[in-house]
Order: structure tokens, then C-alpha cells, then sequence
């Protein structure tokens, strides 16, 4: 048996219309899953140089060039707040760390040497040794964290058996000026496991000071009185030979120690 339905002139445009419909539908289906399935083909391999991209043309090769702009302010003070022996100071010296100063007549100068690893930043060191993250706060230029950054640290010698690196050598005109470097204050009760110096040696609090390769530890603060006071000549004494400056040794011709 057959059925037979006779359509009118509308319903047989509808039925073209709906077959349109269904047969674009078809075709944008097929159009997705051909976009779908030739997603999971991979791109083809890129070969890589093995030596490193620069500029077609380029001067310098292989390298990273940073044009900075370092005038003589930067070699000024990194920490300009009071010491907090629970926050953590970047510098040369290691804030995990105790050191001991080395003298040398040779020309590897005085420097200091790692010696102990106190753990915590907050430890203090045995009476005979500096803290090193008390020795960044105390004598750290900002130029030092930027070559720390870049290059590791200023290496003065670095051989097989020996590094040493230098901080930044400021300006004579920095010696006590708030401006660049300014002096530094820390209290009787605070001098405990920083220095190798006695806190007896300062019982009105420890004054510090900074230039040249030079880092000062003072029982008194340099006011400048006689007006006549310099990197060379602390308190007007020549030669940094003021009774003020405490170190505990001294092989060279001055109350100072070398960074």
C-alpha cells in the first residue's frame, strides 16, 4: 500500500527551504570536523640555531646590552632605615653567615672571610666574628646590588682558589653626608654578635661611616666641630687615627676596615 500526499505550492516551497537549510547544515558540519580533526595534526618542526639569536648585522653578538643610567648618586648608601636584625639585608656578604677580617699585606688587601653559617638572619655571630647581614645594612652602595644582580659582585680577584669582590670605592665627599651616604647608628644593646668589637668600646651606641674601600665603626658621632673633618681625617684627626674609631687590629695606617 502506498501513501500518497499531495502537497500544495506552500508547503512544497517549505519543503525546498528545509532541505536548503539541512544540506548547509551538512556542509558547515563537515567544515567542522575537518577544522576539528586537523587540529590534532602537529605544525611541522622549527630547526633551531645553536648559537644564540641576535640581530642580523649586529655589533655584538650573542650577548645582552642594557644601556643604564649611572651617575655617581647610585654609589651611594643601599639601606637608609634604622637596623632591624629581623629583616634580611641583600648585599656582598652572606646574611646567613658570620665572617672574620682577614689582614694582608699582599695584594690581596684586607677583606673579610666567610666563616661560620649562623642560620637564621636573626642569629648573632661568636664574639671574634662580623655578622654579614648586619655588614650589608652597615656598608652596602646600591650599586653593588645592581652589579650583585648582574654579575655576581665586583671581583677584584678571582682565580682558582680565591674570590674576592670590592664594594663600590665612594667618593671622598661621601664621608657623612646624608645626601649620599650618611652615617649610621646602631645601640649599645644592638652591638652584641655584629662586630668583633667589644660592646664595652661603645657604651654610648656604635656611629658608622662609609667611603672610599672604608667602613668606620665609631664610639661617638663625628659632628664635624673643628670643621676640618674628611674620608682621610675623621674627627680632624690625619690619617683616620681619631680615638673614636675602634678596630680591632691594625696593620695599616688607619682605624678602618676594608670591604
Amino acid at each position: 500500500m502506498n501513501l500518497s500526499i499531495s502537497l500544495s505550492q506552500s508547503q512544497r516551497h517549505l519543503l525546498t527551504s528545509w532541505r536548503a537549510r539541512l544540506g548547509l547544515l551538512a556542509l558547515l558540519s563537515a567544515i567542522t570536523v575537518g577544522v576539528v580533526l586537523s587540529q590534532t595534526t602537529l605544525p611541522p618542526e622549527i630547526a633551531l640555531p645553536s648559537e644564540p639569536l641576535y640581530m642580523n648585522g649586529a655589533k655584538t653578538k650573542g650577548n645582552l646590552t642594557i644601556a643604564l643610567s649611572v651617575e655617581f648618586p647610585t654609589v651611594g648608601q643601599t639601606y637608609r632605615d634604622n637596623f632591624d636584625s629581623t629583616k634580611e639585608y641583600v648585599g656582598y656578604f652572606d646574611p646567613r653567615a658570620c665572617y672574620r677580617s682577614v689582614l694582608s699585606n699582599g695584594a690581596n688587601g684586607n677583606y673579610f672571610d666567610w666563616q661560620t653559617n649562623k642560620g637564621a638572619v636573626t642569629a648573632t655571630c661568636p664574639s671574634s666574628q662580623f655578622d654579614g647581614n648586619f655588614m650589608n645594612w652597615a656598608s652596602s652602595s646600591a650599586v653593588d646590588i645592581m652589579r650583585y644582580g648582574l654579575t655576581g659582585g665586583n671581583r677584584s680577584i678571582d682565580d682558582t682558589n680565591t674570590t674576592i669582590v670590592d664594594r663600590a670605592y665612594l667618593p671622598d665627599s661621601f664621608y657623612n653626608d646624608s645626601r649620599y651616604f650618611s652615617e649610621k647608628f646602631i645601640s649599645n644593646a644592638q652591638i652584641s654578635g655584629r662586630t668583633e668589637l667589644a660592646t664595652s668600646d661603645f657604651p654610648s651606641g656604635m656611629w658608622i661611616y662609609n667611603c672610599r674601600d672604608r667602613v668606620y665603626f665609631s664610639k661617638a658621632r663625628d659632628t664635624n666641630a673643628g670643621g676640618n673633618s674628611t674620608c682621610a681625617a675623621p674627627f680632624g684627626v690625619a690619617n683616620a687615627q681619631s680615638a673614636n674609631l675602634i678596630k680591632g687590629n691594625s696593620n695599616n695606617s688607619g682605624n678602618f676596615y676594608q670591604i
